[in-house]
């Protein structure tokens, strides 16, 4: 046909029909202030999320999750600060949650749950002049997708920790 493509099959994003969301959140923040000497510059922190949510995709495609939108995410992060230095050691969690929705749930492509841990820390040399150091992802936890369960794997990433190191300076 002179040179033109011939498609038997397109396939397009549309919206669903209809989609709800609802859930909580809690933080707690504790300066541990009452403990002695150089220990009372500890803190800390901790949030967790959990949702709940349906997307209807209408014609005969189950519902499903919302995309996006994991079920319980949390942040644990206990630090050290004073007026020079700061210092940080994080976890975060996040359950599997759906990143593509298939023609049905086992053609759904899901992130698989993820537990990273990340530290950082700066030190001011003065009010303008800061250093700083990031070390993300320590126990190189990988970025894992998976069509329909986890035992079908599409993809998998692994970056390693990401380190960091460098200055800011405040005009």
């Amino acid at each position: 046909r002179d040179g033109a493509k011939v498609y038997d099959e397109v396939v397009m994003p549309v919206n669903g029909d209809k989609a709800t969301l609802s859930g909580w959140e809690m933080n707690f923040v504790k300066n541990l202030d009452f403990l002695p000497g150089p220990l009372s510059n500890l803190s800390l922190y901790f949030n967790y999320t959990s949702t709940n949510s349906e997307a209807d995709y209408g014609d005969a495609r189950a519902k499903s999750t919302f995309p996006g939108q994991a079920p319980s995410t949390g942040n644990l992060s206990f630090a050290y600060e004073t007026s020079k230095l700061t210092a940080r050691f994080s976890q975060s969690i996040a359950d599997q949650y759906i990143v593509e929705v298939g023609e049905d749930k086992d053609e759904d492509i899901y992130y698989d749950p993820a537990n990273r841990l990340d530290f950082s820390m700066s030190y001011n040399l003065n009010n303008k002049l800061t250093l700083f150091a990031d070390v993300l992802n320590i126990t190189n936890v990988p970025h894992v997708y998976f069509m329909g369960d986890a035992s079908r794997p599409v993809e998998k990433e692994v970056y390693g920790a990401t380190i960091k190191i460098g200055t800011n300076y405040r005009f």
